[in-house]
C-alpha cells in the first residue's frame, strides 16, 4: 500500500502543469485610438437585447420595437442621416413595415465596454428587403450603445451586396 501511495505521488508531481503565460510584448502602435483605447468584454443579455430587436423586425411585430429603444434614441444611419427621438423612430420604423426583411444572416455580434463605462454591442449582419425597384440584399456594421437596458445610439455603416 506504501508503494501504491508512493507512486501516486510520484505520478502526480510528474504530472503537474504550470500556467505559464509568455510575457506580452509590449507593441508600439503608429496611431493613438481618438475614441477609447481599451475595451473589456460586456454583458451577454446585451447580445440577446439586440437579436430580439432583429426578430421582432424580422416577425414583423413593428409595433414592439420601440421596447428595446430609449426614448432618447439617436441613430446615425447607414447613409450619412441622422434620427433623433423616439417618434421619429417610429417614422422610420414605417418604411421598414412594407419591405419584407428577410434572409437575415448574423455573421458577428459580441458586447464591449469601453474604458469609461460605455456597454456596445458590435454587430456585422445582413438583410434582403424590398424597394420600389426590386429586392436589395445590405451588409450592415452597427454598434449599438446600450443604456439601462435600452439602446440609445446607434451608429450604421451598410453596404450592397452586389452580384
Amino acid at each position: 500500500m506504501k508503494k501504491i501511495f508512493l507512486l501516486l505521488i510520484l505520478v502526480l508531481v510528474s504530472c503537474e502543469t504550470t500556467n505559464k503565460q509568455e510575457p506580452q510584448t509590449q507593441l508600439d502602435f503608429p496611431f493613438e485610438p481618438s475614441y477609447q483605447k481599451d475595451w473589456k468584454m460586456g454583458n451577454q443579455e446585451n447580445v440577446l437585447l439586440i437579436q430580439n430587436l432583429h426578430k421582432t423586425l424580422l416577425d414583423g411585430e413593428f409595433d414592439r420595437v420601440t421596447e428595446f429603444i430609449s426614448d432618447t434614441i439617436v441613430m446615425s444611419m447607414g447613409d450619412g442621416s441622422r434620427v433623433s427621438g423616439i417618434d421619429n423612430f417610429k417614422e422610420l420604423l414605417e418604411v421598414y413595415k412594407d419591405a419584407n426583411l428577410r434572409d437575415y444572416n448574423l455573421g458577428v455580434n459580441f458586447p464591449i465596454i469601453s474604458e469609461d463605462g460605455h456597454e456596445w454591442v458590435i454587430n456585422w449582419d445582413a438583410v434582403t428587403y424590398d424597394t420600389a425597384d426590386g429586392p436589395v440584399r445590405m451588409r450592415y456594421q452597427e454598434a449599438y450603445r446600450i443604456s439601462g437596458g435600452k439602446i440609445v445610439f446607434v451608429n450604421q455603416f451598410t453596404k450592397p451586396v452586389l452580384d
